[in-house]
């Protein structure tokens, strides 16, 4: 059953996660933005839970990292909150 679950998530998730919708949010763009920044200044933020309008920079530090991995496009900037939907829908039904 988790399996299935695992899967099911995953795949809805991901599903078009680049192209769906076609335009970025704003939010998406600013926190995007602001990661690439972090990326290009390498580290700029001394304090890792301080935040900028309400991120948190840890956020954006594992966001500059995808940035680094994946490059720069709307499948990266959506990655990692599609990857902690799929982890938050497996702890639930582990902890329901």
């Amino acid at each position: 059953m988790q399996s299935g679950l695992l899967s099911i998530a995953t795949l809805l998730r991901f599903y078009n996660l680049g192209v769906t919708p076609n335009i970025m949010n704003g939010d998406e763009g600013l926190i995007g933005w602001w990661a690439v920044t972090l990326m290009r200044l390498q580290g700029a933020f001394s304090f890792v839970f301080g935040a900028i309008d309400g991120v948190g920079t840890s956020y954006l530090y594992i966001s500059a990292g995808i940035y680094s991995l994946f490059g720069q496009n709307a499948m990266t900037a959506r990655m990692l909150p599609a990857v902690a939907c799929v982890i938050s829908i497996v702890t639930n039904y582990w902890f329901a």
